[in-house]
């Protein structure tokens, strides 16, 4: 993604992994005696090195994991002078003076105070609410493990997000750690608005699954084959993320239309526009054709949105639904001008 504007731009790593049906359970391996190397979680570390190596043409890099990331070897090896971790801290770790990590990022002094709202959560039941946020930050060394007696400390800032005066059953603390400089409040929130943005991934997985294309229905029969697809779909949820950040950015201007879409699907897309679009300037589509919301305002009302700037914005099932219509449209056009090629 951007750092900028959360943009997402591609995959640099994809790593594809499953436990054998066979595998033994983590005390037959006596699995906190492997190497690193030996360990489940070294996929981890294996993308973030992978990453860096797609990447390196890039100013800088800031690699986002949730807890399962929160591993000290990766925080000894990933990191360089452009490549920068930020992880949500599942440990509250040693550190070189003796203290832990949660304990001293309790006690640090306020850095300041934000107010964001918190949408309704279906799961939880939890309904929306405006939050009072309190941030801290420290800049520590954490200790090596016991076991990595050759490894030395390592310097990370820590960051805290705290939920205050709040009535919700769980209320929001986040603990992170990253290797990016935080040296003011300014920065400590942009490492936490950095952080949100790995909600991305969770939505990848969504349409992934039962909300979108329903991988975990397939008929495939082999393991290998699921891969496959997994990769084959992976392209256009990509590119459903796009459109759907892109068309919930306030600010004018954004990508070109060539970010998802070539000449030939414009083309199109345009004769698609023309259908949909009202007689009223309300049902116009305001945007430039050469943009990429322009392109997403046809597909959200082939999925069914109806257009009105009072309605809210296409969410991303009915952008999922709007490609697959607009999909079935360009298998047909094609068809269409390859018979009269004939």
């Amino acid at each position: 993604m951007d750092a900028q504007n959360c943009f997402p731009l591609g995959f640099s790593d994809i790593y594809l992994w499953n436990r054998s049906l066979d595998a033994q359970t983590k005390h037959d391996r006596k699995y906190k005696d492997l190497a690193v190397e030996q360990k489940e979680s070294y996929r981890w570390i294996d993308s973030s090195t992978m990453s860096k190596q797609c990447l390196e043409q890039a100013e800088a890099v800031v690699i986002i994991q949730d807890r399962e990331g929160d591993i000290f070897e990766q925080i000894e090896r990933i990191p360089d002078q452009k490549t920068f971790l930020l992880i949500r801290s599942q440990i509250n770790r040693r550190l070189k003076d003796g203290d832990h990590l949660w304990d001293v990022l309790n006690q640090a002094p306020l850095s300041g105070c934000y107010s964001v709202f918190i949408d309704s959560d279906s799961h939880s039941k939890e309904p929306s609410r405006h939050a009072e946020i309190e941030v801290r930050f420290v800049k520590t060394e954490i200790a090596p493990p016991y076991k990595n007696r050759n490894s030395h400390s390592q310097t990370l800032y820590a960051i805290e997000a705290r939920e205050i005066n709040s009535i919700a059953a769980e209320p929001v603390h986040w603990r992170l750690v990253s290797t990016w400089p935080v040296e003011d409040y300014a920065t400590a929130c942009m490492i936490i608005q950095w952080y949100t943005w790995r909600w991305i991934i969770e939505e990848m997985f969504r349409m992934l699954k039962k909300e979108g294309f329903d991988i975990e229905g397939s008929e495939l029969e082999n393991g290998w084959a699921i891969r496959k697809l997994c990769v084959m779909l992976l392209d256009t949820i990509l590119k459903l993320l796009q459109m759907h950040i892109e068309y919930n950015t306030p600010e004018e201007g954004g990508p070109e239309i060539q970010v998802c879409f070539d000449e030939q699907q414009k083309e199109c897309l345009s004769l698609i526009n023309q259908k949909l679009q009202g007689k009223t300037s309300k049902l116009k589509n305001p945007y430039a054709p050469d943009k990429l919301k322009w392109a997403v305002w046809i597909i959200a009302r082939s999925g069914g949105w109806k257009g009105y700037t009072s309605q809210r914005p296409p969410g991303m099932t009915t952008l999922f639904n709007g490609l697959q219509r607009f999909n079935n449209i360009m298998d047909g056009w094609n068809l269409l001008k390859d018979m009269g090629t004939r």
